[in-house]
């Protein structure tokens, strides 16, 4: 009995001890240089992607609310529908007023910044985790996954889900 407990101490040391490496890799020190540059030249490739293949207009129903919304938001009349992602037309909006595009295409480039930032952090993440050529697989794919480029070119908010996700991580 003394040899399974003296094991399990072993183990949960170095269970301790793995996840103290982990943590400190990935928040306590200082970036790799050339993974950040990987990370930001990733998402710039993403970026010119998704705003070569934008959409020129809604492309489903909600997509239609969303530009209506950024004209009118009112949940209650479904411009755009409940919730209403409010951040999202109202970026849109900004970027209608701003750059004096379209609000179709203001609101499909929102979505396309938003899938570019995302693939941007997952690059810095799957670098930290596992080097720079993961860092690079985990960009490529998630450039090139039709799902991914598809929802970063149209108007949609799934992109910042993604990017919600890749930047909680």
């Amino acid at each position: 009995m003394t040899t399974i407990a003296a094991e399990s101490r072993i183990l949960y040391r170095a269970d301790n001890a793995m996840d103290l490496r982990l943590k400190q890799s990935l928040w306590l020190h200082k970036p790799d240089r050339r993974l950040r540059t990987l990370a930001v030249v990733g998402g710039a490739i993403a970026l010119v992607m998704r705003v070569a293949t934008l959409t020129k207009g809604p492309t489903d129903w909600d997509a239609v609310q969303f530009v209506e919304g950024s004209f009118h938001f009112d949940v209650a009349h479904g411009d755009p529908q409940p919730p209403g992602y409010w951040l999202y037309v109202a970026s849109g909006h900004v970027v209608h007023s701003v750059l004096g595009l379209s609000a179709s295409t203001s609101l499909a480039l929102v979505a396309a910044v938003a899938s570019a930032a995302a693939i941007g952090f997952a690059i810095k993440l799957a670098g930290e985790i596992g080097g720079l050529g993961l860092g690079a697989l985990v960009g490529l794919l998630l450039a090139t996954t039709p799902v991914s480029w598809y929802m970063g070119s149209t108007i949609d908010t799934y992109s910042f889900d993604m990017l919600g996700a890749s930047a909680l991580m």
